[in-house]
């Protein structure tokens, strides 16, 4: 019992890591296109193909109830630090964001997935929607890239996803979904030229990660780990 409390112990970390990328090793994806986790609650965007009338078949037997929406550090973290509404001149009016997040390839046109803003609905702002409370209702779309050796199981490679390719509303589209004057949207500074936004997600991720981290793994990792 108590070698197993303790294997409890080294692997909880884990766990969570797995948990927050939304590991597709411990419950499958969902596949908002055909619904079939009532949790999940992701509207399609823009359900739309390439080519009409090439939209897939659903899945047969259907997904089960229990998959994974998509991943929770987008979800939660990446897309609020992409928006950065509390630097923003709509912290002033307590603007805030709801975002949820499913897993797609990225490339995929049949149909196309594309990020959004639910609400306020396109072309309105919180001030001009005349909404009291200012809640950006907002969807991501992301694409785990897992190693190549993954299916081998041996052991010797990483099992966790090496790179999450997401595709996120851009700062700027957010701050004027706010309320945020046009003449204070500064594309080219907070989009285009913004080579920090990524980088500063990354770096959450690791320090997320190094404190879930066990003295002792953190301690190995220091000595002998690549960041």
């Amino acid at each position: 019992a108590a070698a197993i409390a303790a294997t409890g112990d080294i692997v909880a970390p884990l766990l969570d890591g797995f948990r927050m990328e939304g590991y597709r090793h411990l419950e499958g994806a969902c596949n908002s296109d055909f619904p079939s986790n009532p949790t999940c609650g992701y509207p399609k965007y823009p359900n739309r193909c390439l080519v009409p009338g090439t939209y897939p078949s659903a899945p047969s037997p259907p997904l089960p109830s229990d998959c994974t929406c998509g991943s929770p550090w987008v979800r939660d973290r990446a897309h609020a630090m992409m928006g950065a509404l509390a630097e923003s001149p709509a912290a002033a009016w307590g603007a805030t964001m709801a975002s949820n997040d499913a897993f797609h390839d990225v490339s995929d046109v049949r149909p196309f997935h594309l990020p959004h803003t639910f609400s306020p609905a396109p072309g309105k702002s919180c001030k001009t929607a005349g909404l009291a409370n200012c809640i950006l209702n907002t969807t991501t779309v992301t694409m785990p890239v897992y190693n190549v050796y993954d299916s081998l199981d041996t052991g010797l490679y990483p099992v966790a996803a090496t790179e999450l390719r997401t595709k996120m509303k851009s700062r700027s589209a957010l701050w004027g979904s706010a309320g945020v004057n046009a003449s204070a949207i500064d594309f080219k500074k907070l989009d285009q030229d913004n080579l920090d936004t990524c980088s500063q997600i990354n770096a959450a991720a690791y320090a997320w990660a190094m404190g879930k981290a066990s003295a002792t793994a953190r301690a190995r990792f220091g000595a002998k780990g690549q960041p």
